[in-house]
């Protein structure tokens, strides 16, 4: 069964968003075009439905980038088949529910929901609902943060 995200999460999270919405206005690499500081999931899904695939052929918008930061939506249909990344990455769960599978370890998981990968890991999502949408957060360098002591708890 999914843990539970603790109100002090929500609450960081939260306060990121503020900063992030307050005062950045990200351009996506390669584009003088200032986006959007705000993106709604409906928003970013109208893109999806509109057929818009990354390089690999997954359903899957770039939102903004800043520095490292990059945003995406993801929403797969029917199979998951990404491959590990080359950056850490985070997932929140937008809509939708399922199983996430990193590594050795198998979750539950549902809307509001994030979930963190540790760059190179392989990871999956699997009998998920038809309507799962993801926000998609890479960050840190190619390979990855350095972990600190005690490295990738999950609890």
């Amino acid at each position: 069964m999914a843990s539970a995200v603790s109100r002090a999460a929500i609450d960081k999270c939260n306060a990121l968003c503020t900063v992030i919405h307050a005062q950045w206005i990200p351009r996506l690499r390669g584009n003088d075009k200032p986006l959007d500081f705000l993106k709604t999931i409906s928003e970013a899904t109208a893109q999806l439905d509109g057929g818009w695939r990354n390089e690999f052929g997954f359903p899957s918008v770039p939102l903004l980038a800043h520095g490292s930061l990059l945003v995406k939506v993801y929403a797969p249909r029917e199979a998951d088949a990404q491959q590990p990344h080359t950056r850490d990455e985070i997932y929140v769960v937008a809509k939708g529910s399922g199983e996430f599978v990193c590594g050795d370890q198998r979750k539950n998981f549902r809307e509001t929901d994030l979930l963190f990968v540790p760059a190179g890991a392989q990871h999956r999502f699997e009998n998920f609902s038809d309507d799962l949408t993801l926000w998609v957060i890479f960050y840190g360098p190619e390979g990855g943060e350095k972990p600190n002591s005690g490295a990738h708890k999950y609890s």
